[in-house]
């Protein structure tokens, strides 16, 4: 006798933003990540050191993503009170996600930016 029953496979990507940001930067850098799943997808920001160090808040910054949908914040919406700067790293549990981050100055007379 042969049972059949549903199973559900999860996936997760990993996304590297890959700069590292300083705490001046943050006000001004924006970042996108697109869901092109046609399921929510939970996203979760972490600032990391250069020599590896979490320096983001404990829990890190967690989103909802519609499916098809998007998320953009602001470095400072993501990490509010770091005093060093690091790199963005992200992990959402859904697969085939895009992402970018774009940062200017206040005058937007440079401009900044590259797809994670």
């Amino acid at each position: 006798m042969l049972l059949a029953a549903p199973i559900a496979a999860y996936g997760h990507s990993e996304i590297i933003f890959p700069k590292i940001f300083s705490p001046a930067e943050l006000p001004n850098t924006g970042f996108a990540v697109l869901n092109p799943d046609p399921i929510e997808a939970s996203i979760s920001f972490f600032l990391i050191s250069a020599g590896g160090t979490s320096l983001g808040s404990s829990p890190p910054p967690t989103f909802q993503i519609p499916p098809g949908g998007q998320l953009t914040k602001l470095g400072t919406d993501l990490f509010p009170n770091v005093s060093t700067g690091g790199w963005v790293y992200a992990v959402i549990d859904t697969e085939g996600s895009q992402a970018f981050w774009l940062n200017y100055d206040d005058g937007i007379t440079f401009l900044d930016g590259a797809e994670a």
